[in-house]
């Protein structure tokens, strides 16, 4: 990875009251990916994947479930070289200050992502004729491995599933992208009363729409004849105006003991190019508006069912056939920038010369976000002798197409919180700041990926995937006295330090592991057993090396029946992972040795109360897992260091001259 900044800045004062300031910048950032050893040879092994060229030597993704897969990174990379001009002038006009300016910004974006470039296979049990078979018949009291003896009985039988379908990247993918953005905002301060202030202004953004060097990308339409309409990918948008206001108030006259402040702002979103380039979903869509199966040398992925492996025989079509089912990318035409509104209203009171108290209402709505839906998924399972996607709504008119994975800007969000804050400036040496949050964060969707039904999103209505309750957070120094008026290089310069962070968790999706709608979204959730408890209160397993923690019941959730082409009953993101707690403790010893020269000797004790951290546990039913707690917070198994790690402590001299 290498990252480069450069700018120029040019400031003009004309007059005390009259200041301009010009910006050139530029950045550049390079990022590449690649297994570290690509010397495996999977051709060689009799696996005929058509593989050429960048693509000839590695390894392909085989996952078979219940184990680590192979082929874990094909050949990822990206070059993003971007240049601004910035421009803001400020002007003292009286009582208001005045600041307007504005932004043209240009990115040259050059990606190559070769996903799935040599080829995906899963194997789950699904194929085989052990497929039915009872696990207590075949000697397994757990089910879990019964379920991974059938995935690597199907792997031995060269039998991939046709729930996560086997695919393979065709042709080149790398595009320069290029998008142009245009800012422009004025802005006023003015001090109505010596008591109060307004903030009022706008802002415009012009967010641009992405295209490439040589307009070789095509956005399915199928309002277009042909279906895919080559650029522009969707319709520009030039009214997107941002009115921002503000205001602080002291209501007291002659003291500033207690000050309000209150605050909205429209805030409109950058759309990022990765969520049109690269989106890789996992639902036989394309991965990104490169992939479409569209112009002189297209780059598609196609899709297979049904297939066996046999010695040499090829897999995959290597040329795009009217007959070859491959995935489409779309973007909604009338696609534009999403949008958050913010707002705010604290009161700040001082209790003491040196305590400040905060009370805050801190909250947002979001509009037109991005989201993805597949508007081609499947309606339900295929009649015995139909063909295989012959329940999707575009069948008729495009036989070939899988999944047709289209952004749109139909998301909302909305965030309400609670905050209190406290803090105490150095009294005796002492000082201290504590936080408060309750807040609640409810959307659509936390990523780029499809919901559950893509003809019902409001069924993913639910908490954020960074949604948490409960925040507690905060530091305290206490800057020890002087021991005595003897040996003061021995007597002072003690400090201790502590910080200290308590939240709840974060809410896991509970799946159901199978593709029990029959729509090959992935995305299934489960049913929840009525009367049985959730939580299994951390039960602890005792293993010959190691402890294991039992986090839910695993009884507690269901996967819906293999037959019913249904919905589970768990609502998105409903269940909350374990919480987290950390104190960090510091301390301190400052020794001056000449006037130039200190020495401070410090000795941190990490996690001092040794309370445990663990990370979400696997929320998919058919995971052996699943309901486990196995890692810690930063999602090592093997414990380390860092916040909410075990407890350790370090000891560390500086010298500073």
């Amino acid at each position: 990875m290498h990252i480069h900044n450069f700018s120029i800045v040019e400031n003009s004062t004309f007059s005390d009251k009259l200041v301009n300031q010009v910006t050139l910048g530029t950045g550049y950032f390079l990022q590449t990916f690649n297994d570290r050893n690509q010397n495996f040879d999977t051709q060689g092994t009799g696996l005929n994947l058509g593989l050429t060229g960048l693509l000839a030597a590695g390894a392909t993704k085989i996952q078979v479930s219940g184990f680590d897969y192979t082929g874990a990174t094909p050949p990822l990379g990206r070059t993003d070289v971007t240049g601004h001009v910035t421009d803001t002038l400020h002007w003292t006009l009286g009582h208001h200050s005045l600041k307007l300016g504005g932004e043209y910004r240009h990115a040259n974006l050059n990606v190559g992502y070769y996903t799935n470039g040599r080829g995906s296979f899963t194997f789950d049990g699904s194929r085989g004729p052990w497929t039915t078979a009872d696990c207590n018949s075949l000697g397994f009291a757990a089910s879990s491995s019964c379920s991974a003896l059938k995935s690597v009985a199907d792997f031995l039988n060269g039998q991939p599933s046709n729930g996560s379908q086997a695919t393979i990247l065709r042709n080149n993918p790398q595009r320069v992208y290029l998008i142009n953005t245009v800012d422009g905002y004025v802005q006023d301060s003015w001090q109505i009363l010596p008591q109060l202030t307004l903030n009022y202004g706008a802002r415009w953004s012009y967010p641009g729409v992405v295209k490439d060097d040589r307009n070789s990308l095509y956005n399915f339409d199928p309002s277009f004849a042909g279906s895919f309409r080559p650029i522009p990918l969707y319709n520009r948008n030039l009214m997107n105006f941002a009115p921002r206001v503000g205001f602080s108030f002291q209501p007291f006259s002659g003291t500033s003991n207690t000050v309000i402040r209150g605050a909205y702002g429209w805030f409109y979103d950058q759309p990022t190019v990765g969520q049109f380039v690269y989106n890789s979903i996992g639902n036989t869509g394309a991965t990104g508006i490169y992939s479409n199966p569209a112009g002189s040398s297209p780059v598609f992925a196609p899709s297979v069912t049904n297939i066996t492996f046999n010695p040499g025989q090829p897999i995959f079509p290597t040329t795009l056939s009217s007959s070859t089912l491959v995935g489409a990318f779309s973007i909604q035409k009338d696609y534009r920038a999403g949008y958050l509104q913010n707002f705010n209203l604290n009161i700040e009171q001082q209790l003491a010369k040196n305590t400040l108290l905060t009370i805050a209402y801190v909250g947002s709505v979001g509009r037109h976000l991005a989201l993805v839906r597949d508007i081609n998924q499947p309606r339900g399972p295929v009649a015995a002798g139909a063909p295989s996607n012959s329940t999707r709504p575009y069948f008729n008119a495009y036989p070939t197409l899988l999944a047709i994975n289209q952004v749109q800007s139909g998301g909302t969000s909305n965030f309400n919180s609670f905050q209190l804050s406290l803090r105490q400036a150095p009294w005796h040496g002492v000082s201290a700041t504590a936080y408060y949050t309750w807040g609640r964060a409810m959307d659509f969707t936390s990523t780029y990926t499809t919901p559950m039904n893509s003809y019902n999103l409001a069924a993913d209505y639910g908490p954020s995937t960074f949604d948490v309750r409960n925040t507690f957070t905060g530091f305290a120094n206490w800057e020890l006295p002087q021991f005595s008026h003897y040996l003061p290089r021995i007597t002072k310069g003690y400090s201790v330090k502590a910080l200290y962070l308590f939240s709840g968790g974060n809410p896991i999706n509970i799946l159901a592991g199978t593709d029990i709608s029959k729509t090959s979204e992935g995305k299934d959730r489960a049913n929840q057993v009525a009367g049985v408890p959730v939580f299994a209160g951390r039960t602890v397993t005792t293993g010959t090396t190691t402890h294991t923690y039992q986090y839910l019941t695993k009884t507690a959730f269901v996967s819906p029946s293999a037959t019913c082409a249904c919905y589970g009953n768990v609502s998105r993101d409903s269940v909350y992972g374990p919480g987290f707690g950390d104190i960090d403790l510091s301390f301190f010893k400052v020794t001056p040795i000449t006037e130039r020269v200190k020495a401070e000797l410090r000795a941190e004790i990490y996690n001092i109360a040794n309370q445990a951290n663990f990370a979400n546990p696997s929320g998919t039913v058919t995971s052996s897992s699943f309901g486990t707690l196995t890692q810690t917070r930063n999602g090592s198994s093997a414990p380390g260091l860092g916040q909410g790690e075990p407890r350790n402590i370090q000891f560390a001299l500086k010298l500073s001259f």
